[in-house]
């Protein structure tokens, strides 16, 4: 029910094209295309699409990629990929919707990093305004100079 109520915030990491130097939301409509596994977005409502919100704050940037933690508002198939390729900061390694392959990568640099639970009673109460990471992969760091570790970021 937390998640289908979108009271669970969901947080990625994403490793992107370009330099992104301020916090924003981006919104818009999401529409799935089968034949090609791969997703459009719109600016409107068009048939069969569905609305679409997505946070971004640059953690680090070293002035060709930016290490990206992205929050969730809705949470559709490509969501990410196809919001941050619309963009112009496709996600690295991620080819399908513009991503550049960067040395050793061999996959899309985009990671669950984060769950956090709302307050709650009894009996989640043990969860009630807990989060949950899960480490930053080794790949995040062939790509850029980045710095980043997971204690910094809670700090934030």
């Amino acid at each position: 029910e937390l998640f289908r109520d979108r009271q669970i915030k969901k947080y990625y990491l994403a490793v992107v094209d370009g330099v992104v130097e301020k916090d924003f939301t981006a919104e818009g409509y999401l529409r799935r295309d089968d034949k090609r596994n791969q997703s459009q977005l719109f600016d409107t409502q068009v048939p069969g699409s569905f609305y679409i919100k997505t946070g971004y704050k640059p953690l680090e940037c070293d002035g060709t990629y930016t290490l990206l933690r992205v929050r969730l508002f809705t949470g559709k198939t490509h969501q990410i990929r196809s919001h941050l390729s619309s963009l112009s900061h496709p996600i690295v390694g991620d080819v399908k919707y513009g991503g550049c392959v960067s040395g050793r990568v061999r996959r899309q640099l985009l990671h669950a990093y984060e769950i956090a639970f709302p307050e709650m009673d009894e009996p989640f109460r043990d969860l009630s305004g807990r989060s949950f990471f899960a480490g930053v992969p080794d790949d995040f760091y062939m790509v850029g100079k980045f710095k980043f570790n997971r204690r910094k970021d809670e700090e934030r």
